[in-house]
């Protein structure tokens, strides 16, 4: 490996504004050069959130209705995310993304599990479902989203075709690790 003056390097890092420097970090988390884990041992880097992202994150548990400003903050935050991977996003679960990711996500979750065909296993269910978007990026949610949920219907439909037995039918779970079916 190439030896680097480290001077060098914080002498470049010093130049680079709050933003940019999230940027290179969560590059560098995208690219597995540095893991969560190992980068939150040193310090907490996990974003905080700002006293109107905590105001809009009360508003949407509370199902409340956002005003413009507020759907366009969370817009921009989203914005900022979409090249990072969903798994990293999670991570950071007391982030302002972080929180909205995972309400999306649990949306998603549950148009799934109303369509799939067994009810079984809801919890272990959708640990299985949030583990296929860890490597995907936050801007191809919505495909990858609706990817799943066509092969949801069409595994629905086949089970239906063929008359399958409850028992026989996959719980969401296997469904969800099976590399078969997706």
């Amino acid at each position: 490996m190439e030896q680097i003056d480290k001077n060098i390097v914080i002498d470049k890092l010093k130049t680079l504004t709050k933003a940019e420097l999230l940027d290179v970090f969560e590059d560098l988390l995208d690219n597995n050069y540095l893991s969560f884990d190992g980068l939150n041992k040193y310090f907490s880097c996990e974003s905080k959130t700002t006293p109107t992202e905590e105001e809009i994150k009360q508003k949407i548990i509370a199902e409340q209705k956002l005003t413009d400003n507020e759907l366009a903050t969370i817009s921009n935050a989203l914005k900022k995310a979409e090249n990072r991977k969903i798994g990293n996003i999670i991570k950071a679960k007391s982030s302002f993304v972080g929180f909205l990711l995972g309400r999306k996500l649990q949306h998603i979750f549950e148009q799934c599990w109303k369509i799939y065909p067994r009810k079984v296993g809801k919890q272990q269910g959708a640990k299985a479902f949030i583990k296929l978007f860890n490597d995907i990026k936050y801007k191809d949610l919505t495909i990858t989203a609706q990817y799943i949920l066509n092969k949801i219907i069409e595994y629905k439909n086949e089970c239906e075709r063929d008359c399958k037995e409850e028992q026989y039918i996959m719980h969401f779970a296997t469904f969800c690790n099976s590399k078969k079916y997706l």
